[in-house]
């Protein structure tokens, strides 16, 4: 198990440090995880943002994702985009009590780890969205829906994932459907789903992967618009099977790609 030539070429004289660290380390100190982290950044070779959640993710897991282009094993699942440009400027590793807020009064109301929605794959989804008996609910806020969402999900009127508690009532009139979650990447229908099982929704689906896996592996069909991401680019393309224009200009309300 080695670094790859490209990384090599690039660490020049640190990847014997850097091999070290990242190869041979089975646990991580937070002192080793900064150092390598310095190098990687200082290399050029990692820029983003890594959120973790105190007893979820242990520190020396990030070497997983540090290693990504590296000829070893690894469990976590990348989303991987060809781009011009980076779409990040930085790194930033920091701990988060939740990486995305549950907006509930008493966060241990739900436990993801033990309880959530029933995982489908990105076909699995696309065969049951236009059954009857199934209700796609789109779990994320206003700025991101209303520049792509899926056709006829039910979206809510929020501005942050942590009101979307105040707005599961919305939904009472479909517990005897299958409901049918779906985000960007799937973190936030961890707890969505969660949360409907919480309050006596016996049939609750997620997207696994969200948005972005369907997009790669089932082409985004009937996802119209665009899907809002997280850094520089704002948005991204997922549908290239029957793509849309849903987003419109706050100024003069004409339909527009264009978002600011």
């Amino acid at each position: 198990m080695k670094l790859t030539d490209h990384m090599l070429e690039k660490v020049e004289g640190q990847k014997e440090r850097i091999g070290e660290l990242l190869l041979k380390h089975t646990s991580l100190s937070e002192d080793q995880l900064a150092e390598a982290l310095e190098i990687q950044q200082e290399s050029g070779l990692l820029l983003g943002e890594i959120l973790l959640k105190k007893h979820y993710i242990h520190p020396h897991d990030i070497i997983k994702v540090i290693c990504h282009q590296v000829d070893i094993p690894y469990i976590t699942e990348f989303k991987i985009d060809e781009v011009e440009e980076p779409s990040f400027i930085k790194m930033h590793v920091r701990y988060k009590s939740e990486i995305v807020h549950s907006g509930l009064r008493d966060p241990n109301y739900i436990d993801p780890t033990k309880e959530t929605g029933k995982h489908l794959e990105p076909t699995e989804f696309a065969e049951m969205i236009d059954r009857e008996d199934v209700v796609i609910v789109d779990v994320r806020s206003n700025y991101e829906h209303n520049v792509g969402r899926f056709k006829n999900a039910i979206t809510f009127d929020i501005d942050d994932f942590r009101d979307l508690p105040s707005k599961i009532n919305e939904l009472a009139q479909y517990k005897d459907k299958k409901i049918l979650t779906y985000c960007t990447g799937g973190i936030k229908c961890e707890k969505a789903s969660a949360l409907l099982l919480k309050e006596g929704f016996s049939e609750v689906y997620q997207l696994h992967g969200g948005i972005i896996k369907y997009g790669k592996e089932a082409g985004g069909k009937n996802f119209d618009g665009k899907c809002y991401v997280f850094d520089n680019r704002l948005t991204v393309d997922v549908n290239s099977v029957n793509p849309t224009i849903i987003s419109k200009c706050y100024n003069c309300g004409k339909e527009t790609l264009k978002v600011s």
